[in-house]
């Protein structure tokens, strides 16, 4: 995972196995939904990742702020900060 300005990117290069729950570590609370996820089926993918549903980021544990996603093997998942 990587974040440049309100823009957060998530990989999982594994050739097999999928996270469900992953947490995603953002830099700021509030909204963020995906501009671009490799699974779409336009990318000849799945289309397990919803494009519609907006993540909330909230306080962690271990400080700064998360949220949960579905990061599928062996693919990408661009977000960006909304509110």
């Amino acid at each position: 995972v990587y974040s440049k300005g309100d823009v957060v990117f998530a990989f999982n290069f594994h050739p097999v196995s999928s996270y469900p729950g992953y947490t995603i570590p953002v830099p700021k609370a509030g909204k963020y939904e995906v501009v671009l996820s490799t699974d779409d089926g336009d990318f000849g993918g799945f289309g397990r990742i919803d494009k519609t549903y907006r993540y909330t980021a909230q306080k962690a544990p271990q400080g700064g702020y998360c949220f949960p996603i579905y990061l599928p093997a062996r693919c990408a998942v661009v977000l960006k900060k909304v509110k």
